[in-house]
């Protein structure tokens, strides 16, 4: 049996990063009354990552964290984003892109210090 060294907090920063980024995903296409199902599909993406980066594989953190980019690229092309980014009067969705942005940030930075911290030779178990 083998058996793997627990997650890093870093580790687990990025899959809440990253699932926060899949459901805001899915908030704003509730509110806005337009789920389709290739939202669906975009946004299950991060949270299909996210849960994959339990089982423990050193190098998945790193691809939460080229997710995580990869969606803020991708919807930094999105003129509809952006709006909601930069107007705060439009209320729920301006919130809901602002916490989305902050998952993939963290998801972002968690994902590179996790995927650093499982490659060091001489790691503390559960730290950084």
């Amino acid at each position: 049996m083998v058996t793997r060294a627990p997650l890093s907090l870093c580790s687990v920063l990025t899959m809440l990063g990253l699932i926060v980024m899949g459901g805001e995903t899915v908030s704003g296409m509730w509110v806005n009354g337009t789920l389709v199902p290739t939202g669906l599909i975009m946004a299950s993406v991060p949270v299909l990552t996210g849960l994959a980066i339990a089982s423990g594989i050193r190098w998945l953190p790193a691809l939460g964290a080229t997710v995580a980019i990869l969606a803020m690229v991708i919807g930094s092309m999105n003129p509809i984003f952006i709006t909601r980014l930069t107007h705060p009067e439009i209320g729920t969705l301006f919130w809901l892109a602002y916490v989305q942005v902050s998952g993939a940030a963290v998801a972002l930075v968690a994902g590179i210090a996790a995927t650093r911290h499982n490659y060091r030779r001489d790691r503390v178990p559960g730290l950084a």
